[in-house]
């Protein structure tokens, strides 16, 4: 402890400087250092909670990161703690960064760009701004490693924060006050604010069950990269009855619509696929062939085939939006269904794989395939 009291004395002396540097080179970013009275709280709990993990798990982590580590004063006190292992920190002033001490790991110095999931943590601390306390307090509680200690200054209120209690009832946490405390009287910078040292211990990661939306990791990938629902999609013949309603169309014209925007959405699919990396292609098993081989089959499903009932014969048809607007575009080769049908007959379409008929009746307007086409 004669340790901690020096370097916390030594660290004091110099903190008008660093204070003024930081404010020079306008990275003040609400920068209160932790008090010792606070870091001696957390010490004290820090050394009974490795104690404890010793007796019970010999492979337990003990690195210790501090989020917004500032001069390194928090740092300073908890690498005498014996068994500590490594020390991290994330800063995002300069300043500090050329100052805090060698051992100290830097994982990162802007935080919402340095995600905590995938790193090997004992203990996590942060005295965060106090303009964000909920938002970094939210963030450091959803990432945190599985089997680890997560310990926050912030200021009383955190338990009237929705953020805050959104992420303590996700991962059914149970936070703990170790201390209460207030900045008016700090020995660096003072402030008039009330805080609250707590501690959350963050469940081992094997308690969640494979792919459960409680699982932290589960959570950062649906909320980081929302993956797209499967939607039924309409009967094809609902489709054209709705294209026709919506931008007054006759049912070929709605035809058209609807195969020209599925071919519209199959180029931006595959345009997508081809802007991934190599690495992630190769990965998920893509390659050029394969989506040259996919394309010409889906492209060929869309190809429409036009069947119409008539009398005295059925004329068949394959057909794409273009030839569609030649064909209405001929008036010798124009008529409608209710001439040449007989009465009660259904005109048959299929497009793709989509089937569907509609009474002759209903399709007055469309073309009527004849023979000599």
């Amino acid at each position: 402890m004669e340790l901690f009291e020096h370097a916390n004395a030594a660290t004091a002396a110099a903190f008008p400087e660093q204070l003024k540097a930081v404010k020079r080179a306008a990275e003040d970013f609400e920068w209160y250092p932790t008090t010792r009275e606070i870091i001696a709280a957390l010490v004290a709990d820090v050394r009974q909670e490795g104690d404890r993990y010793n007796y019970s798990r010999a492979n337990t982590c003990r690195a210790f990161l501090d989020v917004g580590a500032g001069n390194g004063k928090v740092l300073d006190a908890v690498r005498e703690i014996e068994g500590m292992e490594s020390l991290h920190a994330i800063e995002k002033s300069n300043t500090h960064l050329h100052s805090l001490p060698a051992d100290v790991f830097i994982l990162g110095v802007d935080f919402w760009h340095t995600s905590l999931l995938d790193k090997q943590l004992g203990f996590v601390f942060s005295n965060p701004p106090y303009s964000e306390f909920a938002e970094w307090s939210a963030k450091i509680l959803r990432e945190a490693p599985g089997d680890c200690v997560v310990y926050l200054v912030i200021p009383e209120r955190w338990e009237r924060s929705e953020l805050i209690a959104r992420e303590i009832e996700a991962r059914k946490l149970k936070p703990e006050i170790l201390g209460r405390f207030d900045f008016e009287s700090a020995e660096d910078r003072a402030a008039r604010c009330k805080v609250h040292l707590i501690k959350v211990k963050i469940p081992d990661g094997c308690r969640w069950m494979k792919d459960s939306p409680d699982d932290p990791f589960v959570r950062f990938f649906n909320e980081s990269f929302p993956y797209p629902e499967t939607k039924e999609e309409k009967p094809f013949a609902e489709q054209i009855e709705e294209a026709k309603i919506v931008y007054r169309l006759n049912f070929i014209e709605a035809l058209c619509r609807l195969f020209d925007l599925r071919m519209a959405e199959l180029q931006e699919n595959y345009r997508a696929v081809c802007t991934l990396s190599p690495d992630i292609l190769k990965e998920f098993e893509i390659s050029r062939e394969g989506l040259i081989t996919s394309l010409r089959m889906k492209l060929a499903a869309c190809s429409g085939v036009l069947v119409m009932g008539s009398t005295p014969a059925v004329a068949r048809r394959s057909f794409r939006s273009a030839d569609v607007s030649a064909l209405l575009s001929s008036p010798l080769r124009r008529t409608t269904i209710s001439r040449g049908v007989a009465a009660g007959a259904r005109v048959q379409y299929q497009i793709g794989t989509s089937k569907f008929s509609t009474p002759a009746s209903f399709a007055v307007g469309t073309v009527e395939m004849t023979g000599d086409r």
